[in-house]
């Protein structure tokens, strides 16, 4: 196996709210007259990936900035990501974006938590280019 970086031990887990998995099986639609309809697999050898969003409604500032670092450095990378339940997976962000946005402020004026959502997709090692 491949050495590949690990998503940030020193970003906090998101709650369990924050947490949502979903799988996603690509195809390819085709409608024809008389409202017909042909589906097939977008490609071959991929049977289903899985997707993950991590979401935090107030995460710290020092974890933010980690996140953005991570983001800016492993965007179109792979990395492991472990689920809440114990689990290894390779996975990409989802987006080419990072977006946040600002809940409190902290008392020395930088802004102090985040409410941000990040998006993940399960990829396999024979998909890498």
């Amino acid at each position: 196996m491949a050495d590949y970086d690990s998503f940030p031990e020193g970003i906090e887990r998101p709650p369990y709210s924050g947490y949502d998995s979903s799988v996603y099986r690509p195809v390819k639609r085709t409608e024809f007259e008389g409202n017909i309809v042909a589906i097939r697999p977008r490609a071959s050898g991929v049977s289903h990936r899985r997707r993950y969003t991590l979401a935090w409604p107030s995460l710290p500032d020092d974890q933010f900035a980690l996140l953005e670092d991570f983001f800016a450095t492993h965007s179109g990378l792979p990395f492991h990501y472990t689920t809440p339940f114990g689990e290894t997976k390779l996975v990409t962000f989802s987006s080419d974006t990072l977006t946040a946005s600002c809940v409190s402020w902290g008392a020395n004026g930088r802004k102090a938590r985040w409410n941000v959502k990040v998006r993940l997709e399960e990829i396999s090692p024979n998909e890498l280019v």
